[in-house]
């Protein structure tokens, strides 16, 4: 299944809410970024997005998160 973005003109008021699906469009698992990834991340001063995609996937209702652990 490929994932559509679709850009939309955000009010004042809706920059922070998080579009919501009536249901979900299937599943979504996601990996924590690699140690080379991790690396370059720190140099900016970030940490791994990998907790806030989560979040933002499992608000908006569009994907079941699934957990599948780092031997997957």
């Amino acid at each position: 299944m490929a994932a559509l973005a679709v850009a939309a003109p955000v009010s004042a008021q809706d920059k922070d809410k998080i579009e919501k699906c009536p249901t979900p469009y299937g599943t979504l698992a996601v990996n924590e970024p690699t140690d080379e990834v991790l690396t370059w991340l720190r140099r900016y001063s970030l940490e791994s997005p990998s907790a806030l995609i989560r979040i933002y996937a499992q608000e908006s209702n569009c994907f079941v998160v699934v957990e599948r652990g780092k031997r997957m």
